[in-house]
C-alpha cells in the first residue's frame, strides 16, 4: 500500500512539475491578458476572479516543483570554474524569481486597489481610507502648471498638492508625470489633464451660471434636447522655445447638440457673447485647470520589485556563466535530464 501511495505522489509531482503544463498555464495567463486589453472593463474583473487566481497560483505551483527538481541536479554537478557555478545558481533563481514575480502579480490583482480624483486648484478631497493604509487624508490641489513646447505641444504636466493629516503638519507634494507621490504602499500619480469653464448661459433673458468641463454635454433646455459640448482648442500664442509654464487659452471650442447630435460647431473667445439662436446666447468667463490623480495601492509591490531584482541577478548569472558538465559523483547515480524539467 505504501508504494503505491509513493508512486502515485510521484505521478502526481512529475505531472506539476511538467514543462507542457507550465507552458500551458502561462499561455493561458497571456491570453487572459491580452483580451482584457482588448475587452474595457474585461480586465479590472477578470484580475480579482477566482479563475485568474486558480490559473497563477497552479502556474506559481508548477515552477515551484521545477525549482525543487534542479536542486538535486545541481548538488550532483561539478563546477570546474566560477563561471559554471554562476551559470548554475543563475537557472535556479531564474525559477525562484518567476515564482516571486508570479505571487507578487497575484497579489497585486487580489489586494490592490484604484481611484481617480479629479481636482481643481484650490479644490480638497478627502483620499478613500482602505487606499491610504486606514488614515484620513485630505489632498488638496494648490497649484497645477502645464509646460508647452515651442510648436504648442504639451511637454509636462505637475500638480502641486498639500496632504493633511489629523495631528501632523502639512506636507506639501510635487507630482508630475512619472514621478508619482508615494506614501505608505499607496502611490499618487499624475493621470490626465482637462480644463474646466465657467460660463454665463441667458435664455429668454434669464441668465446662470454653470460650470461646464470639456468632453461633457451640458443640457441647455429642461428637456434636454438641446446642450452645449465645449472642446479645447489649441492655444493662439505658443511659447517662444525654452520658455516654460502654462499658455493661457484665449479661445475655446465648441459644439451645439440638438437630440444628441451635432448641430453646428464654432469657437468663441472669452468675454465674447455668442449667439446660438434666438434667445439662447452664451459668454465664456473663465477657464480652471482640471488635474487628474490616480491612487493606486500595492501592498505586493514590493515582492513584484524583489521577484525582479532576483530575476536581474539570474540574468547575470546567465550570461556570465557557462554551463557546466554533469559529472558522476560517487556512490550516486548520474544525474538525469528529464525532457519535462522546466
Amino acid at each position: 500500500m505504501p508504494s503505491r501511495f509513493n508512486r502515485f505522489v510521484s505521478r502526481v509531482f512529475r505531472s506539476l512539475a511538467s514543462m507542457r503544463l507550465g507552458l500551458s498555464l502561462f499561455g493561458l495567463v497571456l491570453l487572459a491578458t491580452i483580451l482584457g486589453t482588448l475587452v474595457p472593463g474585461l480586465w479590472p474583473a477578470y484580475q480579482r476572479s477566482a479563475v485568474f487566481a486558480g490559473l497563477l497560483l497552479l502556474a506559481v505551483a508548477n515552477t515551484a516543483f521545477c525549482t525543487v527538481r534542479q536542486l538535486p541536479g545541481l548538488g550532483r554537478r561539478r563546477f570546474t570554474s566560477a563561471r559554471q557555478a554562476f551559470y548554475g545558481w543563475g537557472v535556479w533563481l531564474l525559477h525562484v524569481s518567476i515564482i516571486v514575480i508570479a505571487l507578487g502579480g497575484w497579489g497585486s490583482a487580489r489586494y490592490g486597489r484604484d481611484a481617480y480624483l479629479e481636482l481643481t486648484v484650490g479644490q480638497t478631497a478627502q483620499l478613500p481610507a482602505e487606499l491610504a493604509g486606514g488614515e484620513v487624508v485630505s489632498l488638496r490641489l494648490d497649484d497645477f502648471q502645464t509646460d508647452y513646447h515651442a510648436d504648442g505641444t504639451v511637454a509636462e504636466w505637475r500638480s502641486l498638492v498639500s496632504l493633511d493629516r489629523p495631528g501632523r503638519p502639512s506636507q506639501s507634494a510635487l507630482i508630475r508625470v512619472n514621478h508619482p507621490l508615494a506614501f505608505g504602499a499607496a502611490n499618487l500619480l499624475q493621470s490626465s489633464f482637462g480644463s474646466r469653464y465657467r460660463l454665463e448661459l441667458t435664455q429668454d433673458g434669464q441668465r446662470q451660471a454653470v460650470s461646464v468641463d470639456t468632453g461633457r454635454p451640458v443640457s441647455w433646455t429642461a428637456d434636454g434636447r438641446l446642450a452645449i459640448q465645449l472642446d479645447a482648442a489649441s492655444p493662439v500664442n505658443s511659447p517662444p522655445p525654452g520658455a516654460a509654464g502654462e499658455v493661457p487659452l484665449e479661445v475655446v471650442g465648441y459644439t451645439v447638440l440638438v437630440d444628441g447630435q451635432p448641430a453646428g460647431s464654432a469657437s468663441a473667445r472669452f468675454g465674447q457673447s455668442v449667439r446660438v439662436r434666438s434667445g439662447l446666447s452664451f459668454i465664456v468667463q473663465e477657464r480652471q485647470a482640471v488635474s487628474g490623480l490616480a491612487l493606486r495601492y500595492d501592498p505586493a509591490l514590493p515582492l513584484v520589485w524583489a521577484g525582479f531584482g532576483l530575476l536581474s541577478l539570474a540574468l547575470v548569472g546567465l550570461l556570465a556563466g557557462r554551463r557546466p558538465e554533469v559529472a558522476i559523483v560517487p556512490g550516486h547515480p548520474p544525474a538525469a535530464t528529464p525532457r519535462s524539467k522546466l
